[in-house]
């Protein structure tokens, strides 16, 4: 009976305890846990979220606590249990908004990602038998010329899974051929018809025409005349085995080939960004020497890449077209086995042999894999990860080697629910506490045992659809206030000015280009989105926040997000009062007599410094030392300012100046070599009082007109 079972839900993100599901619609499916109880009279079998498997429960297991992430609006659940010695079936809805669900790609990215991990954990526990594995053992440090070098190996090897690149020009050939001329079996079927319209006359018209006599009529003479006869009329149809497997065949194809599209054009966007900040880099005379070095090594791969994706493309299309030409048909499930045409027509042979030497393994072995699948927990890991490695590379050590504790039962996830590491500069009095913890990573810094800073990193696999409007941008902005100090609250309804900033929380999500964001979104609403955290759009933020800066940090399972981070982490100890180290380069810095600090390196020769604003806030002062003034654009440069869309925008100038991240950054499009700041506090902008700018962002909220 369905009253055995329970289907309990809660929002994780305001600690709310577990109530019965009432299948309301939940705006962001990524903050909810969910649980299913059984009594003891009844034994859990089974759980199919969307007719797939989603976890199959093991003898006595009574309960299951998960998280899920989908991409359809409307989720169905259907639990399969015993009850009595009998089988029975409970079905539960969830019902989420699209503004926020995730993508598929990205959601079998983190799954190959997840796969990975498991593999190498199970093979280092089966040797070591060990409850914490190293870092290093599992996880490689790549950078981007790393990355790029071992997709284009891929590319060009069959063994290592891009297999239809290898052999696109086959598959293409021989499913054009297919798609031209499909093999067909003939159906037969009988129609009544007049007399005067049958022109063949069959031994079954004959028989029909014989046993029916209601057909007959009667002539003047008295004989039966046929008034309407059976007329066979035979139909080709593609609905044969053959067919269903090409069909089959297709439709995995483009599951396999939509993700490495997206990772082409994710390289090729990557590739033309580092090319425009290297440009901008050689006209500064930034570090001018590498990125003239780092822009041979871009063009190189980025011919190679578009030409791979320029046939990709083609491949795809055909294999769409082969898609919509069949789609009538149903889709094979497990063993293909052979008959004689796809044993012996050249065309059906090539796919088949095609198919039982790259995808039948990989099917069978996802099958496998697919059972539990907790996206949010595996993108937190992937997210916590990728932080250690920056502190790493920015000279933090731990006092031996990294190791990352695991779960008891690493065959269902390999690492341990908590996860804590201490690490220390290497040359400055700098202490980092990276945490890990129920789907959230916190990052204490603490400088000279006096400043501290605390960031709380909170992934989400959320994307953002074109239904997205302030009510779901407000629900992102809930977080922060269930772990808002007391203290910060009191001093916010005070109104007080806080010189030191203590706590910052951030949602970091799936997104690296403007083409992950639709359109037509509002520049206030993507603003919010794509803040860089203390650009509140609107000085209420402040008012409603307090002192806690809150925003977004996009982040990808690529290594094009990466550099964010170590700029992030600059400009944090900047606040903190460690200003000896260069916030673009990080290289060592010279302070001047002014208190300020100009970098050592005199390829980058960037300054920076701290001022106070009119309310009293700290200002940070970063731009490059010579040529200070503003640059004006030319009234062509204008124009296409003004024309590009916000998505566009937004990401240009981060590309460009504010690459270092969460800094309050003016976007002005005329100031040159600086990077002018806004007061976090206020919200002013001492770039109001001149004429003639672009800054969208204060034309958002009326200030800063020419």
């Amino acid at each position: 009976m369905q009253s055995n079972i329970r289907f309990m839900c809660r929002d994780r993100w305001v600690n709310a305890a577990f109530h019965e599901h009432d299948e309301q619609v939940i705006v962001s499916l990524y903050r909810y846990e969910f649980r299913i109880e059984g009594d003891d009279m009844c034994a859990l079998k089974t759980l199919r979220i969307n007719d797939e498997q989603f976890h199959s429960f093991r003898e006595h297991e009574q309960a299951l606590t998960f998280t899920f992430m989908s991409v359809k609006e409307n989720n169905r659940l259907v639990l399969t249990y015993e009850l009595d010695g009998q089988q029975q079936q409970a079905a539960f809805f969830v019902h989420a908004e699209k503004a926020l669900l995730p993508t598929t790609d990205y959601l079998q990215k983190l799954q190959q990602q997840f796969s990975k991990w498991q593999r190498n954990v199970e093979q280092y526990v089966e040797k070591n038998d060990a409850q914490a594995i190293e870092l290093e053992a599992f996880y490689e440090d790549e950078q981007w010329q790393v990355t790029f070098e071992q997709l284009k190996a891929k590319l060009q090897h069959e063994a290592d899974g891009i297999w239809y690149y290898v052999y696109r020009r086959d598959i293409i050939k021989h499913l054009q051929n297919i798609l031209r001329k499909p093999k067909v079996k003939l159906i037969s079927e009988e129609m009544l018809v007049n007399a005067s319209e049958l022109d063949v006359i069959t031994p079954r018209t004959i028989e029909h025409f014989m046993k029916d006599t209601t057909t007959w009529a009667r002539s003047a003479l008295g004989r039966p005349v046929p008034q309407q006869l059976i007329k066979e009329v035979n139909e080709e149809s593609i609905d044969i085995y053959e067919n269903r497997f090409v069909y089959t065949f297709a439709y995995h194809l483009e599951r396999e080939m939509r993700p490495i599209l997206k990772e082409l054009r994710t390289h090729l966007h990557t590739i033309q960004t580092k090319k425009v900040t290297n440009e901008r880099q050689v006209m500064l005379n930034i570090l001018r020497e590498q990125a003239e070095y780092e822009n041979l090594e871009l063009n190189e791969y980025e011919l190679f890449f578009d030409d791979v994706h320029r046939q990709l493309k083609t491949l795809y299309r055909l294999v769409r077209q082969t898609i919509q030409q069949f789609r009538e048909l149903k889709k094979m499930n497990g063993f293909v086995q052979t008959n004689q045409v796809l044993l012996y027509n050249k065309d059906y042979n090539t796919l088949y042999r095609l198919y039982n030497k790259f995808m039948r393994a990989r099917l069978q072995r996802q099958q496998k894999e697919s059972d539990f699948i907790d996206y949010t927990r595996y993108y937190t890991d992937e997210v916590f990860f990728t932080i250690v490695r920056q502190l790493q590379r920015m000279q933090f050590v731990h006092d031996g080697p990294l190791h990352v504790p695991l779960s008891d039962d690493v065959t269902t996830y390999p690492f341990a629910d908590v996860a804590s590491f201490t690490l220390t500069h290497e040359t400055e009095p700098i202490a980092l506490t990276l945490h890990r913890e129920h789907y959230t990573i916190t990052l204490a810094i603490l400088h000279e045992e006096q400043m501290q800073k605390t960031i709380v990193f909170v992934p989400s696999i959320v994307s953002f659809h074109r239904r997205i409007d302030d009510r779901h941008i407000d629900a992102l902005y809930e977080y922060p206030r269930t772990i808002q100090p007391q203290e910060e609250l009191k001093r916010k309804k005070k109104k007080e000015v806080v010189q030191q900033e203590t706590r910052d929380v951030l949602i970091v999500y799936p997104a690296e280009t403007a083409d992950d964001y639709e359109q037509h979104i509002r520049y206030e609403q993507l603003h919010r989105v794509v803040t860089l955290g203390t650009n509140f759009i609107t000085p209420e933020h402040f008012e409603q926040f307090g002192d806690m800066k809150y925003g977004v940090f996009p982040y990808t399972m690529g290594n094009a997000t990466h550099p964010f981070f170590s700029r992030f982490m600059r400009m944090q100890l900047v606040k903190l009062g460690v200003r000896s180290h260069c916030f673009i380069c990080g290289a060592k810095g010279r302070q001047m007599d002014n208190g300020d600090y100009v970098c050592t390196n005199e390829q980058c020769d960037s300054e920076w410094g701290q001022r106070d604003c009119q309310c009293g806030a700290p200002l940070h002062k970063m731009q490059k030392r010579s040529d200070k003034e503003d640059a004006l654009l030319t009234e062509e440069q204008e124009r296409e300012y003004e024309q590009q869309r916000d998505a566009v925008w937004l990401f240009h100038k981060e590309s460009i100046t504010a690459q270092f991240g969460l800094s309050n950054i003016c976007e002005n499009a005329r100031l040159g070599t600086s990077f002018f700041t806004i007061c976090p506090n206020c919200g002013d902008c001492k770039q109001q009082s001149k004429i003639g700018r672009i800054c969208k962002r204060c034309d958002a909220v009326e200030r800063c007109q020419a």
